[in-house]
């Protein structure tokens, strides 16, 4: 976040803990990556960048150099790259192992907090264990633990190549546990205020007077709601957007049967109120969360109707229609 205009967030702010926190928390931690000595990446200009720079971590090469050329459903050149890098050939159908490995250099950790409501994972948690991912199973992974390899362990298996939702989240956690990580991580935590000020060095320790973020909210305890206040020089809002939806303050968007959680559905499919006798669903959106929606109905021999905005072949990031995954 910027500093030239001072930011205040008054409204209640839904933090993360889910797969990219946890990601950002094993970089900070000090996780370095490193392209393996013999790794041939099947893109081949990215293989002659990579070979230009041996030894040297990713991180303190020129990403914005490494990114070029690099296409997928992502926006941002980073995270192109970081896909490219951890499943090379993904986008080809290929299932090739990643060319990065991972050093700890201690030096490097910056020490943070990760606030999030569930257990690490975040909204993981929050779906119906037997959901199957829209996904691959494999591509659910972070970095240095391989879903089917921490599966195997567990002696669990992929179902088609998909894994339940109930594993997925067992994964996080357990990989905050592995990795050790778990002491930057706060659950139960509500931030309700984002400030940009100066805090006061009596009450908060602070060694100098320069303006910093102040984070507020509270903790959910089983004694009640704890208040809490942390100071920082740097805050990443990710807000997610499982729980999150658009609302468009129109006439009967509060009726009884529209819904805005997947939940909703389930609850409706478990007490017999939707069946594969009953009218079609209608699903808006083209996100995952549409998708999810989709794919559970269809399990359940529901008739949908799925409605989206743009075309089924519509190359933009960002906008490619769920039905493209849920339908055969």
């Amino acid at each position: 976040m910027g500093t030239d205009d001072p930011p205040v967030c008054r409204r209640p702010v839904e933090p993360r803990n889910g797969p990219s926190g946890i990601c950002l928390s094993y970089l900070l931690s000090g996780y370095t990556p490193y392209v393996k000595p013999d790794a041939i990446h099947p893109h081949p200009l990215l293989q002659r960048k990579l070979t230009e720079a041996p030894g040297v971590s990713i991180l303190d090469q020129d990403l914005d150099y490494l990114s070029e050329g690099l296409e997928g459903r992502s926006q941002s050149p980073v995270a192109l790259l970081f896909d490219a890098l951890l499943r090379p050939d993904t986008d080809f159908g290929g299932n090739m192992k990643s060319v990065l490995t991972w050093k700890h250099r201690k030096e490097h950790a910056i020490p943070h907090v990760v606030l999030g409501r569930n257990l690490p994972g975040g909204a993981w948690h929050s779906i119906e264990g037997s959901m199957v991912t829209l996904s691959q199973g494999q591509w659910m992974g972070l970095p240095d633990l391989e879903v089917k390899d921490w599966m195997q362990k567990k002696r669990r298996g992929l179902r088609n190549s998909r894994a339940t939702a109930g594993d997925i989240a067992h994964y996080y956690r357990d990989y905050v546990v592995k990795k050790g990580l778990g002491h930057n991580f706060v659950s139960g935590a509500v931030v309700t205020a984002v400030e940009w000020g100066t805090p006061n060095p009596n009450s908060c320790g602070a060694q100098d007077s320069s303006p910093l973020f102040q984070v507020s909210g509270f903790l959910s305890r089983d004694q009640g709601r704890q208040p809490f206040s942390l100071w920082a020089r740097n805050v990443v809002l990710a807000t997610g957007t499982f729980d999150s939806p658009a609302r468009l303050g129109i006439p009967g968007e509060a009726l009884p049967f529209i819904h805005h959680e997947l939940s909703a559905l389930e609850a409706a499919t478990r007490v017999g109120a939707l069946t594969p006798a009953s009218d079609p669903v209608l699903i808006i959106g083209a996100g995952l969360s549409a998708a999810d929606a989709v794919l559970y109905a269809r399990h359940y021999n529901i008739p949908v109707i799925h409605a989206f905005r743009r075309a089924v072949d519509d190359p933009r990031p960002g906008v490619q229609p769920a039905a493209q995954d849920a339908v055969p």
